[in-house]
């Protein structure tokens, strides 16, 4: 297996770190050297690549296998990255960006100043017709991203992407669809966590983190268990056993190992159940208002999939059609066997070294540049001694012909020394194209420090209302950021509203606006028409933009 064609996942989560080394194939993804590396901090709350421990075993296991790959790949979960589907005004390009930042901004646990954002158009043809488009968004911490990129510079290996495993799920579950229509529900439930995914058709409405997994129902087994006038009390070893030996046991099965009848032990896994049920239904809820389907599917995939019981009890326990299923599992294999065991574990991997390429890609913007920039070097490192050999031996050739042909000893002198005034040719313009590429990266830093007022005045053309003629647009930059002044007529009557009511809506639709931090009423003249009880005058408003949201759009 060439080495240039395998891929090194990494897949974390806030306490376990599972890396996997993937080489795609167009059936299937050979998957090898499969590891997991458990935290031991204190902080739940925290990504497992913030712990110096987890990583140190992990840069041995590389090194011990000597495997890697020729890239890295980065799938991230927890409560530090977010997955949200959002539509938006028929916007694109760097306005569309800056929209999509001022609305993360208002709905992100964490700040937005301390994210990377990245976006992906979805039904893009929707907005050139006028209407909403939806955009697939995803934003993560900025301390999550800088580990990622740490581990990979620390393994010196090329980072191929970093994803969201929502997304990757998403795309995946996407990918699997059948032609039928209707809303359906993906649930990956892992040891410590789980991703839902709802999908209408092939798109993806819903997206989300659950904190309940597996390792909950090994917590619910560690309570006593009454066995008539005895009690009995599992360890953590024991109540793993118990859990992939029976999962959720039927309430007449009888469990051999405890001596007892399944009816002993489900009130123990009741409370697992009922918690994680109700989030589920929260979230089916929710996207059945997004999108005016009532979900009645639910897949279960993941080692979720694999546990014994756990679909029965939750289509006994509400109305959706609940099935186990394995084609997650089924994207990925072995070449021996060995990790059939962690097949399902492993399905995530597989699906994102597949379908990557469809979410979106939290790697920052400048070291993408700079990655287009190596190459670029790589490619003038390995073309310059082409170049010059070819220069050696043209000029050799052109030395043998002179000596052979006496009479061609002039032409061939000029011949060197167009050689020659190539060479320095060359050299010159590759000076050129470094001081072009100065002066691009110089326009792309002051692009992205200007503000770009597409988006702004698209949305003061959806917000005024029609009684309002502006006469006068003046901008400024102040300490506080760029603000804008409008002189507006009013002409009253016009659509059955007095001047007051003009002026009040004005304010209103103004102040809720999110492209706007301030709205000040400068000035409210009104004029007598004299000849009619209607009245017109004009009017001044102050703006306050948000200036960090301009900036981010670049």
């Amino acid at each position: 297996m060439s080495k240039r064609n395998r891929i090194l996942i990494l897949q974390a989560g806030a306490e376990e770190l599972r890396v996997v080394c993937a080489a795609p194939r167009s059936d299937t993804i050979v998957l090898t050297d499969a590891c997991t590396f458990w935290s031991r901090k204190k902080d739940k709350e925290d990504s497992c690549l913030r712990d110096p421990t987890v990583i140190d075993a992990l840069l041995e296991h590389v090194k011990a296998a000597r495997r890697g790959g020729a890239e890295i790949l980065f799938v991230l979960g927890g409560s530090w990255v977010t997955c949200n589907m959002l539509e938006m005004p028929p916007l694109s390009g760097k306005a569309l960006r800056q929209a999509v930042h001022l609305k993360l901004g208002q709905q992100l646990h964490f700040p937005i100043e301390e994210s990377v954002v990245a976006i992906r158009t979805r039904d893009s043809g929707t907005g050139a017709s006028g209407g909403p488009v939806r955009v697939q968004a995803t934003a993560a911490q900025s301390g999550v991203i800088d580990a990622a990129l740490d581990v990979a510079d620390r393994l010196r290996l090329k980072v191929r992407g970093i994803c969201a495993a929502p997304d990757i799920l998403g795309a995946a579950a996407a990918a699997q669809a059948t032609g039928a229509g209707g809303s359906r529900a993906v649930l990956h439930v892992d040891e410590k966590g789980s991703t839902l995914v709802v999908l209408s058709g092939r798109n993806i409405c819903v997206s989300a983190e659950i904190p309940v997994g597996l390792a909950d129902i090994t917590t619910a087994l560690m309570r006593p268990i009454l066995s008539g006038e005895a009690v009995i009390q599992l360890d953590e070893e024991k109540a793993a056993r118990l859990r992939q030996e029976v999962g959720i046991p039927d309430p007449s099965e009888e469990i051999a190992s405890l001596g007892v009848r399944g009816d002993r032990v489900l009130p123990l896994l009741e409370p697992f159940l009922q918690k994680f049920l109700k989030q589920l239904t929260q979230w089916l809820s929710f996207a059945a208002t997004t999108t005016g389907q009532t979900v009645t599917r639910l897949e279960l995939v993941g080692p979720g999939a694999a546990t014994r019981g756990l679909a029965a009890a939750f289509a006994a326990r509400t109305s959706l059609k609940v099935d186990a299923s394995q084609w997650l599992a089924a994207l990925g294999t072995d070449r021996d066997g060995s990790m059939e065991s962690q097949s399902a574990a492993l399905g995530l991997a597989a699906a994102a070294a597949r379908y990557h390429q469809e979410a979106p890609d939290l790697v920052p913007v400048q070291v993408r540049r700079e990655q287009r920039m190596a190459r670029i070097r790589r490619a003038v490192a390995m073309g310059g001694p082409v170049v010059a050999a070819a220069v050696v031996a043209f000029s050799l050739s052109v030395d043998r012909m002179a000596r052979q042909v006496d009479g061609a000893t002039p032409a061939c002198q000029r011949q060197l020394s167009q050689v020659q005034t190539s060479v320095s040719r060359l050299s010159h313009e590759s000076q050129r194209v470094h001081k072009i590429q100065e002066l691009e990266r110089a326009f792309s830093e002051f692009g992205a420090a200007s503000p770009h007022w597409i988006a702004i005045f698209k949305e003061l053309s959806l917000l005024l209302p029609s009684e309002l003629q502006a006469t006068e647009y003046a901008a400024e930059s102040t300490e506080a950021g760029p603000v804008l002044t409008i002189r507006a007529s009013v002409v009253a009557g016009r659509g059955g509203r007095s001047f007051d009511e003009v002026v009040r809506q004005t304010l209103l639709l103004l102040q809720r606006s999110a492209f706007f931090k301030r709205v000040e009423l400068v000035s409210a003249n009104r004029e007598s028409s004299g000849a009619t009880p209607e009245t017109s005058g004009s009017l001044s408003v102050r703006l306050d933009l948000h200036a960090s949201g301009l900036k981010r759009g670049a």
